[in-house]
Formats: structure tokens, sequence, C-alpha cells
């Protein structure tokens, strides 16, 4: 926290893997500012007894449900201009001691090239130059056509897919950029025919410039 100056907005997008070191962030993010925002979204955050989960987690002020995108960037407009979240759609907050959910979802989004690929933007652009090199989280498709209750994905959430162009692209950006691992995020990679060709995208990658 220490390379934070009064930061508005915490958000946190958070899975199995993470969800109880995000919490912990979280909490002494508002300790330290406690006029910050803090946003939690993602697989692990509950949909049903939200109530528990501000009861046990008090410095969280927001949830998101579902496919956060839309929203996220809707709650910062609203946190901009008004502060008051009561028309923002999948979100349940904390107010004044009160929890509030928001009826009503979002409508998941058909054309998922709309949402910009992180990579491709710059956005880790200042990471690269300071030497550090990690790896990246790639998703070319999102949802799942399979309904296994046991599964987050498992909501009858049609299969959206990302341009194969703009996958092709990240696999360069990877081998350009001497990332040396990469984790792919979809449902069930290698179901679909178009799974082969991304394949190869990587394999060219890394035969051209030895990464990932």
């Amino acid at each position: 926290l220490a390379q934070y100056q009064d930061p508005a907005v915490a958000a946190f997008s958070a899975s199995m893997w993470n969800i109880n070191l995000s919490l912990e962030v979280a909490k002494r993010v508002k300790e330290k500012f406690p006029d910050c925002l803090v946003v939690f979204g993602g697989p692990s955050v509950p949909i049903a007894d939200i109530d528990t989960f501000f009861y046990e987690y008090p410095f969280v002020d927001v949830t998101v449900r579902g496919e956060g995108e839309h929203t996220f960037a809707e709650l910062l407009m609203e946190f901009l201009e008004t502060r008051n979240f009561q028309w923002v759609k999948g979100i349940s907050y904390q107010f004044k001691g009160a929890t509030y959910t928001n009826i009503g979802g979002r409508p998941l989004e058909e054309n998922p090239d709309v949402f910009p690929s992180p990579y491709l933007e710059g956005v880790f652009d200042h990471i690269l130059k300071s030497g550090l090199r990690g790896h990246a989280v790639v998703e070319t498709s999102r949802g799942c056509p399979f309904t296994c209750s046991f599964c987050y994905w498992g909501r009858a959430e049609p299969c959206r897919f990302f341009r194969m162009e703009r996958v092709k692209e990240i696999a360069e950006w990877c081998g350009q950029n001497k990332v040396e691992y990469v984790y792919c995020a979809d449902s069930n990679f290698g179901m679909m025919q178009r799974d082969y060709e991304i394949a190869q995208y990587f394999v060219e990658a890394k035969a051209e410039y030895g990464y990932p």
C-alpha cells in the first residue's frame, strides 16, 4: 500500500485462489484510506446471502454480480457524479449500515471484443519497462455450453468468442514481451475447432521469439 496516495477506488476480482489475499488487502486499504470505495467482483463473491458477506467484511462497499465490465464502468460514473448507486444494475452495496441489492441483472455482452485487451492497450507497459516478467491470463472465449451445477460457468451462459485476429495479436504480444507462461481462462479450451488454430498462434510466437 505504500505506493498509493489517497486512492479513490480499490477494485478486486476475487476467485478461489486469491479471495483471502484480496480480503486482507482490502481490509488494510480501508484502514489506511477510509474514504476509498472498495469494490469486489468475481466468482468468489456470493450472489445469495450477501448480508452475511457484508457483515463479515464491513470494509467492502460494493459487490458486483456476474460479468462486470459494463457494471463497473457505470459504477465509476455514478461514483464520480452522484455517489448514488441505487440505479446501477447488478450490484449490492452498503450504505449507512444497511445492505441494498439492486433488483434485476445485466444482460451478457454478446460481443466480447468491445472489452479492450489490457495487453494490447499497454496497461502493463510500465511493468515491462521495469524489467519484471510474469505470466499472462488470456481469454479466447467466454461462457460454456454445458450446465454442470457445481460450476459457476454452468448457468446456461452461451459461448461468445473473441476475434481470432485479436487472439493472434495477443500471442504475438506475449512472444515479443517475453511472457514466460500463458494461462488460458476459457472454460473448455480444445473443444472448438478454432482452438487448434489458436494453439498454433502461440507455437509460432514461441518459435519466433522463444516465448512464451
